[in-house]
């Protein structure tokens, strides 16, 4: 056996051993073997594989199953970045866009390692990068979002059919154009994306572009309720506790909504639930519960929530 043939031969069963190494590290995750998943990976990770060097960096990220090391997370991200691994350079992007690491914020950074990751075809980081063009009201910004919305969307991702739809609908560097905008918001509805459930619900609601159909705003507006969508939660809430149209008015269920995007620290939300404690909506009206869900509601911007509380003379 030449030596040539004897080395490719080394090559190739190392690979296999790294494969086979690699699959049951991911075999003993899917258990819910952390500790033992986390051990090969981070033996694979220091011989170089780059999809190791990304678990590795993910197990220290969420702290899944061992302590929670952000820098640690970071160096492993930006190991696997440097080798191109999309994922790593999306996750990199998202930790220099929100300094997760003292000294690391970087907006500049944070959109190259979005870019590196996009030009891969990875929706999320096309998305990302779409996300931060929006942000910059400048036409050619603007252009850029479009884009890689566009691209984000064309790879399934229903956010991005979502933003997408709200360019059209907002006539966002773009003729306005609701068909589009109800078509993206449709598709990515019956993905099951609650915010653009909630828009369709909307344009039902208020019978543009579509025929007015307060069953099918009903529908979309509990199914994006029921999927989480917090303005969803307070616009279903605010229906029953006015009773219009949509429903029959129902305090206790008004209550229920309003409290469900409070919990999700939605400032609207947690007005709501300071409203009805303050009036009584199917509770007992209690002035220091008002105060506490108006205070948080102040607290994370809700100018209504001040003015009510300084009117009323609530204090937290």
């Amino acid at each position: 056996m030449s030596h040539l043939l004897k080395l490719l031969l080394i090559i190739s069963l190392s690979i296999n051993i790294l494969a086979d190494n690699f699959d049951k590290a991911v075999e003993h995750y899917l258990n819910k073997e952390f500790n033992k998943a986390f051990t090969i990976f981070e033996q694979l990770a220091l011989k170089g594989n780059v999809d190791a060097q990304y678990n590795l960096a993910m197990f220290y990220y969420k702290g899944t199953g061992i302590e929670q090391n952000k820098i640690l997370a970071f160096i492993w991200f930006d190991t696997a970045s440097k080798k191109g691994h999309k994922l790593a350079q999306n996750r990199l992007g998202y930790m220099y866009e929100k300094g997760e690491v003292k000294g690391t914020k970087s907006e500049l950074k944070a959109v190259k390692e979005f870019l590196k990751s996009a030009v891969q075809n990875y929706d999320m980081a096309q998305l990302n990068l779409a996300m931060k063009y929006n942000a910059n009201i400048k036409e050619e910004s603007l252009e850029m979002a479009r884009f890689w919305y566009e691209k984000a969307a064309e790879n399934g991702n229903t956010a991005a059919m979502n933003n997408l739809a709200n360019m059209y609908y907002a006539a966002q560097t773009v003729k306005r154009d609701y068909k589009k905008a109800y078509d993206l918001y449709f598709k990515a509805a019956k993905r099951g994306d609650s915010v653009a459930q909630f828009n369709i619900s909307m344009m039902y609601y208020s019978g543009e572009y579509v025929k007015q159909n307060d069953k099918e705003a009903l529908y979309w507006l509990r199914t994006a309720a029921k999927g989480g969508s917090a303005i969803a939660q307070v616009r279903l809430g605010t229906f029953y506790r006015e009773g219009y149209r949509l429903v029959n008015q129902d305090y206790n269920k008004a209550l229920y909504w309003y409290y469900k995007a409070a919990k999700q620290n939605w400032a609207e939300g947690q007005y709501y639930v300071g409203y009805c404690f303050f009036y009584g909506f199917a509770v007992q009206a209690d002035d220091k519960k008002a105060a506490y869900w108006m205070h948080k509601a102040k607290m994370n911007g809700y100018s209504h929530a001040k003015t009510f509380m300084t009117r009323n003379k609530l204090y937290y």
